[in-house]
């Protein structure tokens, strides 16, 4: 079945967030709705390409959200190159950013 959504909207179909009347609006019922919805949860793409580092920089994190509560809050790191392609380190923290793919 194919529904025509704008990017605003898909993402809450695929969240499992519509509204009956934006379900009336398209023309599905709840169950159909439910049988419809995506079985996997999609991850951020930014997510996928990097692996994260914090304090001695042995543990890898798999998303800035999992970083520790002593790092910045996520989305509030200030990125910045290093002398080592594909790493950035965040000027207020120390947090490390290392691009998945060339290290491996």
């Amino acid at each position: 079945m194919v529904i025509l959504l704008c990017p605003n909207h898909h993402a809450k179909f695929d969240a499992g967030l519509l509204t009956s009347a934006e379900l009336k609006k398209i023309g599905l019922t709840k169950e159909q709705y439910k049988r419809y919805l995506p079985k996997k949860r999609k991850t951020s793409k930014a997510d996928e390409k990097y692996y994260y580092f914090w304090g001695d920089g042995k543990k890898p994190y798999k998303s800035e959200n999992s970083l520790p509560k002593s790092a910045c809050p996520s989305g509030k790191h200030n990125w910045e190159s290093t002398y080592i392609f594909g790493t950035q380190r965040c000027t207020k923290c120390k947090a490390i950013k290392k691009a998945k793919g060339i290290f491996e």
